[in-house]
């Protein structure tokens, strides 16, 4: 599966990256969404309106930033306990919409939740929207 894989990609460069201990305590994150902003405004765009209510509030960036490396360190797990898929799923969609809405940059199948579909058992959940089949012959 792709999609573990690749956050948990994102969250060992976290970890073992320049700024590890500045990710767990969550100024990291923070200066990354800082400079984001600041880059929107030079080039002539803005900054969302959330971001400039969140930037003061450092407790929420460490929860965040917290938040963020539990989801990516721990999506392998995903792959091994099928009970953790649901909750999993949730979290990093609405992880991938807290991006959308503080930063303003879109993932179109992470926030549509179609990145997700090969997580879950669709054919059974389609029997139950069809009418069962009747035999020609019995």
């Amino acid at each position: 599966m792709p999609v573990p894989c690749g956050l948990f990609l994102s969250g060992l460069a976290k970890v073992f990256g320049d700024l590890a201990g500045w990710w767990r305590e969550g100024s990291a994150m923070r200066s990354q969404i800082a400079v984001d902003a600041l880059r929107k405004e030079m080039l002539g765009g803005s900054a969302t309106s959330l971001f400039e209510w969140l930037y003061p509030h450092t407790t929420l960036f460490f929860i965040m930033g917290f938040g963020a490396l539990i989801l990516e360190l721990g999506a392998p797990l995903v792959l091994l306990h099928k009970r953790l898929i649901v909750a999993w799923v949730v979290l990093t969609l609405s992880m991938h919409w807290g991006i959308y809405l503080i930063m303003g940059i879109d993932f179109p199948y992470h926030t549509s939740g179609l990145i997700f579909l090969s997580f879950f058992e669709l054919e059974k959940a389609w029997s139950y929207v069809l009418p069962p089949k009747k035999l020609l012959y019995s």
